[in-house]
């Protein structure tokens, strides 16, 4: 068996195998998703491939307080993230068939999980009615499901240091509240660069809904002792003993008011090569050593709480679209200023019934179908992300092309510059990127193009019309204020005359 969640990459000393074909839909509240960022320093001290350490999503039960990891077969550990991406399970919303046997231990009795039945996985798509109240933590039904996960407004986020058995612990409280929230003076947070990223549509916040005068030690900081031993523990231990560590103190069940509670731990030495991880589509994340003053490493994990995938490059690995913060380019103290693809632009501006990150879908996203008629073609200029502000021709930010199925295309100019200005790959270029789900959901997506002045990209048999698809870089203007880029699509064959879209 493997297991997803807790130790993901190493299997339990002993695990009791199921064959059980009775199970049930009403153990688990929800299944929650895994996402993280590879500590890479620590996979090239140890002489790990991280193609071979991180195998994708790892998946933990929801029960009513806690959370639990769920065991299966590898064959059904990939079926569960085909299933993720594909959007037939929705993170923290889908629950999921389990074994009424009621937990599986390791030998040791400390690694508790729920089994997943022989065969293909059961899903049950419900979304929740249940929202758990802001004040006590109690469930209640008379309030509506409370959106943790909305791109827009603003968000209270509480950060949680964490004090182990021996006194080990991250930086002071202050130093950390200013990492996360620019306290004293500090000008690259995740804070800020969400900020500047969404154009003042998310902001967080440390202004909470609940008076903590009395436990927060730094604004937005709160300060919890856990009794295990970090140098003794593995992740799924730590997580749960901070969890409920932070939920004594406060008096209150997780996520309580919060929209998102962020964990900060002083290091890890069982289960490593993670420098941090969150639960998708949830309120959930953790920071290891000092990855926490990281923006790019806290942006990305935020976006997994937002509901963001993974950002591959053309080389098909998961994190290598070095054009996009879901791709795990940065990894610096200072170094934080960039945003995301256009697949994930467009995510963040359509996704939540439509409330975004754009003001004006209509001028900043263009959604192009071609059809599967050749001489269809669409000619236009783009902008880059951090140009949105500057955009006096009312330029398009994104163009989506309709592929007719589960993936489409997405068309921006990486313009790198102020609040991009940190972006590693495909500078000032056009960049094409593949991702599915219709751009509105969790998706891993993937940089097919990046595309110089002159230069093309080809798809062959677009929407199985058996003609060519061809974007085309006519120009890259860095003359007019602000630059831009002229991209033309057709598809097959164009007459001269024929009009275009």
């Amino acid at each position: 068996l493997a297991r997803a969640g807790g130790q993901p990459h190493q299997l339990p000393s002993t695990v009791f195998a199921t064959t059980s074909n009775s199970y049930s839909t009403d153990i688990c509240n929800s299944v929650i998703a895994i996402a993280g960022t590879p500590d890479f320093q620590y996979l090239e001290e140890n002489d790990i491939d991280i193609n071979h350490h991180d195998s994708g999503e790892d998946f933990v039960c929801e029960m009513d307080g806690f959370t639990v990891p769920i065991f299966g077969t590898d064959e059904q550990m990939e079926e569960l993230r085909k299933l993720l991406n594909e959007g037939e399970l929705i993170s923290a919303e889908t629950t999921i068939a389990v074994t009424n046997e009621e937990f599986m231990l390791t030998e040791d009795g400390v690694n508790a999980g729920v089994v997943l039945p022989p065969g293909n996985v059961i899903l049950k798509n419900r979304r929740r009615n249940l929202e758990r109240n802001r004040i006590n933590g109690r469930r209640s039904t008379n309030q509506r499901i409370r959106n943790l996960t909305a791109h827009v407004g603003e968000k209270q986020v509480l950060v949680v240091r964490v004090i182990d058995a021996e006194g080990k612990a991250s930086d002071d409280a202050q130093t950390v509240s200013n990492k996360f929230f620019g306290t004293y003076g500090d000008k690259m947070t995740m804070k800020s660069q969400f900020e500047a990223c969404s154009f003042g549509k998310l902001k967080i916040s440390n202004n909470y809904s609940i008076d903590l005068s009395n436990h927060l030690e730094a604004p937005g900081v709160v300060d919890v002792n856990i009794p295990l031993k970090l140098a003794e523990s593995n992740r799924l231990q730590v997580r749960t003993a901070s969890i409920n560590a932070a939920e004594e103190k406060l008096g209150i069940e997780l996520p309580g008011p919060f929209h998102h509670v962020v964990f900060v731990v002083e290091g890890c030495y069982t289960d490593c090569g993670w420098a941090g991880y969150a639960y998708v589509n949830s309120w959930f994340s953790i920071f290891q050593g000092q990855y926490y003053k990281m923006a790019g490493v806290q942006l990305h994990e935020f976006g997994h709480n937002l509901n963001l995938a993974h950002s591959g490059g053309k080389d098909g690995k998961v994190y290598t679209d070095h054009s996009c913060l879901m791709g795990n380019p940065l990894y610096g103290d200072d170094a934080g200023a960039m945003c995301f693809n256009p697949a994930k632009g467009f995510q963040l501006s359509y996704s939540n019934d439509g409330d975004g990150w754009y003001d004006n879908k209509d001028s900043d996203v263009r959604v192009w179908n071609s059809g599967k008629t050749g001489g269809a073609q669409w000619s236009g200029s783009i902008i880059g992300v951090a140009d949105y502000g500057n955009n006096p021709d009312s330029n398009h930010v994104i163009l989506k092309l309709e592929s007719g199925g589960p993936r489409d295309l997405f068309v921006g100019f990486n313009r790198a510059k102020g609040i991009n200005k940190d972006n590693v790959e495909a500078s000032n270029e056009v960049t094409v990127i593949e991702a599915g789900r219709d751009g509105l959901g969790y998706s891993q997506s993937f940089l097919k193009a990046n595309l110089k002045e002159g230069e093309s990209y080809t798809i062959s048999n677009w929407q199985g019309s058996g003609e060519e698809l061809v974007i085309v870089v006519k120009e890259i203007n860095t003359i007019k204020n602000p630059f831009h880029a002229d991209v033309t699509v057709t598809l097959g064959r164009i007459d001269t005359d024929s009009p275009t879209a």
